[in-house]
């Protein structure tokens, strides 16, 4: 993420279900806030990052 690169697993023989290829700066690599840290913390309501769907494998 830092680096804005994509991770891109494909061919590269790893097994079906972790192959992936994820774009530079997807939401998918933001941790998201505990929620019981988010209530607790006045500073960091309505910050959060939002969820996002796991990605599918490719094929």
């Amino acid at each position: 993420m830092r680096l804005k690169k994509p991770i891109d697993r494909r061919g590269a023989n790893y097994e079906a279900s972790v192959t992936y290829n994820i774009p530079a700066e997807s939401k998918i690599m933001l941790w998201i806030i505990p929620e019981d840290e988010v209530n607790n913390n006045k500073a960091l309501q309505g910050h959060n990052n939002e969820i996002v769907a796991v990605p599918t494998p490719v094929k």
